[in-house]
């Protein structure tokens, strides 16, 4: 992709970046919110109370081979 540097940016009244609209799509899957959803049904929005953090740093860690995604 080739860029013309002489012309000016969008925000400066340039042509749009995207020239054509987005498509219609969802925010959210299922998935998203299933997991919402169990989130605010075990009553603890505190990320250091709950579950779903410390699992998602644990596989996270495990996909890069690492004993922890962020320091203890």
């Amino acid at each position: 992709m080739n860029f013309d540097l002489s012309q000016k940016l969008a925000v400066e009244g340039g042509p749009k970046a995207k020239q054509t609209p987005f498509g219609p799509r969802r925010r959210h899957g299922d998935l998203d919110k299933q997991y919402l959803a169990e989130v605010i049904d075990s009553d603890v929005l505190f990320f250091y109370l709950g579950t779903k953090v410390r699992a998602f740093e644990k596989r996270f860690a495990e996909m890069y081979g690492k004993k922890h995604c962020i320091e203890p």
